[in-house]
């Protein structure tokens, strides 16, 4: 095989996972971010936004690519069909750390049929997981992508 020129990455593709795996393997990657400092535009493990946090998490976890900013995320789904808030939901939220469209990722809770949205909050300054009823009560308005329709992206 070729080398790659200087600069040129790789793009690797990954076979289709079931979703319980994917739903594993975004799960550990997001909480291995929890109290990484917040800052705009970050996308390191020294500081990250929103944004950021899911587009690495999603591309290290499933092999996906998903665009930079919250909005362009959100352009890339479809209606849905399932129930807000199952766990691998990317959660798009106005209203919810001052941002016009803010991001997380639903996460099965500590206890049975609880749910968390883990993101990188502006607010508390770093990655946090909370109760997701929590988030919903400050979100004016709230969408969502279901992790099946994330999946299907490729």
């Amino acid at each position: 095989q070729g080398a790659l020129r200087p600069g040129v990455r790789a793009v690797r593709r990954t076979a289709r996972v079931p979703p319980e795996v994917a739903l594993r393997r975004l799960t550990l990657g997001l909480r291995g971010h929890l109290g990484v400092p917040y800052r705009l535009g970050g996308t390191t493990r020294l500081h990250i936004d929103c944004s950021g946090l899911v587009q690495r998490c999603v591309r290290e976890a499933l092999g996906l690519v998903l665009p930079r900013h919250s909005t362009d995320q959100l352009s890339r789904s479809v209606a849905a069909s399932g129930s807000l808030g199952e766990p691998g939901d990317l959660l798009f939220m106005a209203g919810l750390d001052a941002a016009a469209c803010h991001v997380g990722v639903v996460l099965r809770g500590p206890r049975p049929g609880t749910r968390t949205l883990l993101h990188a909050s502006s607010r508390r300054g770093r990655v946090v997981e909370e109760p997701l009823d929590r988030c919903l009560a400050r979100a004016s308005r709230v969408q969502h992508m279901e992790l099946a329709q994330l999946l299907e992206l490729r």
